[in-house]
């Protein structure tokens, strides 16, 4: 007979999968808190035609640094890079709460989009290194689980932060669980390291984050037909709203009705 499958919170590696979950949920929230967030953001910091860049440059610095850090992690183990992420997250995090302008704002972002560069593989490797195959799929589910939850979590908060707080918080909210989760990581997952000779792909790396950067540009594709593309008032303002009625074809340029732009 198999011997049972032993996964979950009350197993002997039940703390590691916590830490694991909360190291997820950091950034499955910061992927969706934002978004209810951003008038208040808008309204406090200005740089309305700035604002898209809060998320793009999140998951450009994510995508461009992930195979970076998996090289990383051959070289040094999966604890420290894991850990390097949490604190480059945890950094990230309270730069953006303390931003006094959009384009801080989008650099700090972009700083936590390198720490969650690290922390999303790193989770999946370390559980896939503690798990056998046939746990690795449940330890998925629980994984899987935190992103079904803070895709509900995740603009619920930003809402309740920026309605009756300040949508500082939405970016200190990491802090507390930033903490936990590299203290839980550090106190309970141990690991042999390997040394081995490895080298890294600078090159490769370069061209991956110029690549990368051009194909997220904002901008791109045909121009705007009207003379000049006015970007101070939002898509559902009046401005934008034609006498007939009838809705106005968007501007192909700024994603705003065409009656929008002057």
């Amino acid at each position: 007979m198999t011997a049972p499958i032993q996964v979950g919170f009350r197993s002997e590696r039940g703390p590691v999968l916590i830490s694991l979950m909360l190291s997820t949920g950091l950034v499955a929230i910061d992927s969706t808190i934002i978004a209810t967030a951003v008038p208040s953001i808008v309204r406090d910091l200005g740089g309305f035609a700035q604002f898209p860049w809060l998320f793009s440059v999140y998951l450009l610095a994510q995508a461009v640094s992930v195979p970076i850090y998996g090289k990383l992690a051959d070289l040094f183990g999966r604890r420290p890079v894991m850990l390097f992420g949490i604190g480059l997250f945890f950094l990230g995090s309270v730069l953006c709460g303390f931003a006094w302008s959009m384009t801080a704002l989008i650099a700090f972002r972009a700083l936590q989009g390198l720490g969650a560069g690290a922390v999303q593989p790193m989770s999946l490797t370390i559980a896939g290194d503690l798990y056998s195959t046939a746990e690795r799929g449940k330890v998925q589910g629980y994984l899987a689980s935190v992103w079904a939850m803070s895709s509900v979590v995740g603009p619920t908060l930003g809402g309740v932060f920026s309605e009756y707080l300040t949508w500082r918080w939405i970016f200190f909210v990491n802090v507390p669980l930033c903490l936990i989760a590299a203290w839980m990581l550090t106190r309970h997952f141990h690991e042999r390291v390997v040394r081995r000779t490895h080298t890294l792909d600078y090159a490769g790396a370069a061209l991956l984050a110029v690549g990368c950067s051009r194909a997220a540009r904002p901008g791109r594709g045909r121009r705007c037909p009207a003379s000049r593309c006015s970007l101070s008032a939002p898509p559902w303002s009046s401005r934008s709203s034609s006498s007939s009625g009838a809705p106005p074809s968007p501007c192909c340029r700024c994603g705003y009705s065409v009656a929008g732009c002057s």
